[in-house]
């Protein structure tokens, strides 16, 4: 009930992605709507709807946007440095100072927030192969595998736990947490030929 929609209906254009801040009264999203090419831009607008400000514009794809928890920044994926495989950057809330934390020929994708804002989890195929979960400082630091080889499959979409012990992910079709050392891997569905993916941790009350 009460669904609204909140961006122009038969627009012709994409409008996608889309995450709250941390207060709840602004949506981050992607959208090709200001770009002749199609590319895909990074927007924020309030929960009204309106007004649309453009924080990305460059000649690339910006997408996967994730806000930091203090709600200044906002990491995402692009393909503007690497030809098109894509690397984590974060850009202030104003549009302001986009920096490139990944840099690589690698493909790192899907950024996430620890909750107190020190580390970033992502997926990479770094080393070749699958896409394990990784972890590196939210300056870019430290990046570090996080996922064993074990995972023999993608390891996907990770979501922090509330009080940051454990990080939450799917593989081969099941839900698991682990430690972002690395440690204390567990299977939460062990769901066989079913598939149980893109989890997300209840927030904190």
């Amino acid at each position: 009930t009460n669904v609204r929609r909140i961006t122009g209906a038969d627009s012709g254009f994409v409008d996608a992605q889309p995450t709250w801040s941390p207060g709840g009264d602004l949506l981050a999203f992607v959208s090709n709507r200001d770009t002749a090419t199609g590319r895909l831009d990074i927007y924020i607008m309030n929960d009204s709807g309106q007004p649309f400000r453009r924080l990305t514009s460059d000649s690339a794809n910006d997408v996967q946007p994730a806000w930091s928890p203090d709600g200044t920044l906002i990491a995402f994926v692009s393909d503007r440095d690497d030809g098109g495989a894509g690397d984590i950057f974060v850009i202030d809330t104003s549009g302001a100072n986009p920096v490139n934390l990944t840099n690589n020929a690698a493909r790192d994708l899907t950024p996430a927030w620890s909750p107190d804002g020190r580390r970033i989890a992502f997926m990479s195929n770094r080393g070749g192969g699958t896409f394990p979960i990784w972890v590196m400082d939210a300056d870019g630091g430290n990046p570090a595998r996080v996922t064993p080889t074990t995972l023999t499959t993608h390891a996907e979409l990770p979501s922090w736990s509330p009080d940051g012990e454990r990080i939450l992910l799917d593989s081969d079709g099941d839900l698991w947490t682990i430690r972002p050392d690395g440690t204390d891997l567990v299977n939460l569905t062990r769901s066989r030929n079913r598939i149980e993916a893109q989890a997300r941790w209840r927030p904190a009350p």
